[in-house]
């Protein structure tokens, strides 16, 4: 975990502390104190996710997250005076000598899954400011002064962009600069407990304040892993009385630390005097949103109503199906220009010709971001409109667009979207337009709320909304294309960017619709909504593939597994898979190597071996951490299909799965991945799209669309059952390529 001895025997030595301190000194800290994570978890974050996923998973929000340790902890603690009452007298004289200085610098090292991460932060206290630079140059600064700004440097795009404070939230005007709601509210409760004692730190006599915290059940992810206390370390140096180095630590419920933090403090006379100062370009483009300011009613454009039906029978009503509402109401204090009014009742009918219907189901999405955050692009079109988690799908942020192929010319008369419903948000720059032609040369544009052009379309004619069940609908007037294409770029909630469905209702340019083989296929589910034909309907030479399964090992599937973005139980038997005429395992009995060399349990040779069963005597357990092991097929495959068994005798998740296939043993040479799930990009192969599962008696079946290979490697990184690493059987069905 550690680069060199030194820094491990220091830390053993700082986590060697006394189990039994002085009872006066293990005082209920009543307050709000030392966090770096908050209660508002649900409010501001999209989805359901923790709200550490949620910053990590944003790129923007992978420089802000080395901040909030410093600004909390460290800021924190120069606040304590004013805002807590600080029951230790010793904590208190270091708080009043760190009054005193006018800047604090410290380096932070993050060290998790055997990696190093380091940023620098300074803290300005006269003037309220914390500035950040991480070691791929990206630069941050939180102004909460006077200012009330926020100042995102992005060296990828070469992108600075400025946001006013929100008023509340993780980097609201209430949080870290007042110890406060978004960065230390859950330390407050009576389970955090401070308390002091005497160390060395390289040298130097340091008296240590810890601070411990066990937590609330389910509030702390870091990845798939679940938080179950934290512990801060605050050292002062016991000559200068000041505060030379935080200490925080992450624990699971094994009392393994799953991150541990260190910051080495110093107090400079002088400080960054702006983000130019920590080498932010002169010519990086400024996307400034902080001056925005909402728009009075009476200067608010009208809208525009939804066309009432000809006269004449060919006109009838949308059938558009709603989902579940996700909210109550909306809420009164958004602060967004030009926000359309709610209309306070059901939307009226659509009215369009007859015949027409959402054209957009099941058709292909492309997007600028190839590989989302979080969900495939497929999910923008497959019906599915509920607002809940798996149901969606996050690109990275600023300006992002997906593109739907109808596949053929039709009259467009309506377009509704659907970005994020689970909560009130507003997104921006929201523009629509149709083409004939893939690359949009001469787009026809139906929808832009763009109203400062940032996006070069034109200023934006059309008002901000709130994202509600009902999604967006737009009047596209008949018009015809192939391509519909949406931009956005983030919301009031953060930068990213969110889509759960896009229904374009139209016709046939030739108003005689035909449909496709997929659509005739299409089938009402058990509520009455369209649901996506099954994609492994048996084509000319397909046949479905004979998997032996093995012997279940339990029954139903536990409701208690606290692992984000899992995969939800199919409740029935999964369906056939159809590959060609001829596919088989092709991994029965081929070699197998492993990153452990030495398993705790069984032999490697049992991942080929055709024992599929849960008991004992079938399995392997390599060591913990991420190990990986590699199948040679001994020849190149068409593969089709690959069925991994890691152990099904209970109902276990195992994190950071991935499979990947190349052409030489060594991975260097045509690697693809077909499957990952790593939500963290803890394996350093990319942030994994796929979802978390559950173990069961079926093993986990990978469409692996005939890709040619003769490798197979597959990932693990421990499971919410163990540290260790478990393969029953690997299947590998294809055919071999003459």
């Amino acid at each position: 975990m550690f680069k060199n001895e030194d820094d491990f025997k220091t830390i053993v030595n700082l986590l060697n502390i006394d189990d039994k301190p002085n009872p006066t000194h293990r005082e209920s800290l009543r307050g709000q104190m030392l966090s770096v994570f908050n209660e508002n978890q649900e409010r501001t974050q999209t989805g359901t996710r923790p709200l550490w996923m949620t910053i990590m998973k944003s790129p923007i929000g992978k420089l802000a997250a080395a901040a909030v340790i410093i600004i909390a902890v460290l800021v924190g603690i120069h606040q304590l005076g004013n805002s807590v009452d600080v029951t230790t007298v010793a904590l208190a004289n270091v708080v009043e000598n760190i009054n005193k200085k006018p800047w604090m610098h410290a380096t932070v090292k993050r060290y998790q899954n055997g990696k190093e991460n380091i940023h620098q932060q300074w803290c300005h206290f006269s003037s309220e400011k914390a500035f950040g630079k991480g070691q791929d140059g990206a630069v941050w600064c939180f102004d909460y002064g006077t200012g009330q700004k926020q100042f995102f440097y992005q060296p990828s795009t070469n992108t600075l962009e400025v946001n006013k404070l929100s008023e509340g939230g993780f980097y609201g005007t209430d949080s870290a600069y007042n110890l406060i709601n978004a960065a230390v509210q859950y330390q407050a409760e009576e389970n955090a407990t401070i308390s002091e004692y005497l160390d060395k730190l390289n040298g130097r006599k340091v008296k240590v304040f810890q601070i411990e915290k066990t937590m609330p059940v389910d509030v702390m992810s870091i990845g798939p892993k679940v938080v179950v206390k934290t512990k801060y370390y605050l050292l002062a140096d016991i000559k200068t009385k000041l505060m030379i180095a935080v200490r925080a630590e992450y624990l699971n419920k094994d009392d393994r630390v799953i991150r541990y933090i260190k910051t080495e403090v110093t107090y400079p006379e002088t400080g960054p005097k702006d983000i130019y100062a920590l080498g932010v370009p002169r010519t990086a483009k400024i996307i400034d949103t902080s001056e925005v300011i909402a728009a009075e009613a009476k200067n608010e454009p009208e809208l525009i109503a939804t066309p009432k039906p000809t006269a004449g029978p060919e006109m009838a009503p949308l059938p558009i199906k709603l989902p579940r509402p996700m909210f109550v109401g909306t809420p009164q204090d958004i602060k967004v220009a030009r926000l359309e009014k709610p209309l306070g009742k059901p939307r009226p009918p659509f009215f369009a010709p007859v015949g027409t219907k959402n054209v957009a189901f099941g058709k292909r999405v492309a997007s600028t971001d190839e590989e989302p955050i979080i969900g495939e692009i497929e999910m923008i079109t497959d019906g599915d409109k509920e607002g809940s988690d798996g149901s969606y799908v996050e690109l990275g942020p600023f300006k992002q667009h997906v593109t739907i192929d109808l596949g053929a010319e039709y009259n467009i008369y309506a377009i509704v979207v659907w970005h994020f419903h689970k909560n009130p948000i507003v997104y921006f720059d929201v523009v629509v337009q149709i083409s004939s032609e893939p690359n949009f040369v001469k787009p026809k544009t139906v929808f832009n709320n763009d109203i400062d052009n940032s996006l070069k379309f034109g200023v934006g004619k059309n008002m901000h909304y709130v994202e509600t069940s009902e999604g967006k609908l737009i009047d596209a007037k008949g018009t015809p294309g192939r391509y519909v294409r949406l931009y956005s770029q983030g919301s009031t909630q953060n930068d990213l960017n969110h889509y759960i469905e896009v229904e374009v209702y139209g016709k046939d340019a030739k108003e005689e619709p035909k449909q496709t083989p997929d659509e005739k296929k299409e089938r009402k589910s058990d509520d009455g909504g369209v649901k996506k034909a099954d994609p492994n309907i048996p084509k000319t030479g397909m046949v479905p593939l004979q998997i032996k399964l093995p012997k279940p090992m339990f029954v139903g599937t536990p409701l208690d597994n606290k692992v984000s973005y899992l995969e939800k139980p199919l409740g029935k038997p999964r369906p056939p898979f159809y590959a060609p005429v001829g596919t088989k395992n092709v991994a029965f009995e081929k070699p197998v190597t492993s990153t452990d060399e030495e398993p705790i349990i069984g032999e490697i040779e049992l991942i080929t071996d055709g024992d599929k069963e849960g008991s004992d005597g079938s399995f392997v357990e390599l060591g913990p951490s991420p190990q990986s092991i590699t199948i040679d097929l001994e020849a190149v495959h068409e593969i089709y299909a690959i069925v991994v068994w890691h152990y099904h005798k209970e109902a276990w998740i195992y994190f950071d799965v991935a499979v990947q296939v190349a052409d030489d043993p060594d991975f260097i040479t045509n690697v693809r991945t077909l499957f990952n799930n790593d939500i963290d990009n803890s394996l350093g192969l990319g942030v994994g799209k796929n979802m978390h599962y559950v173990e069961t008696s079926e093993g986990k079946l990978i469409d692996a669309k005939g890709v040619r290979a003769r490798y197979l490697r597959l990932h693990s990184n421990g499971s919410n059952g163990s540290e260790a690493n478990h393969y029953i059987e690997v299947e590998v069905y294809g055919k071999a390529v003459k």
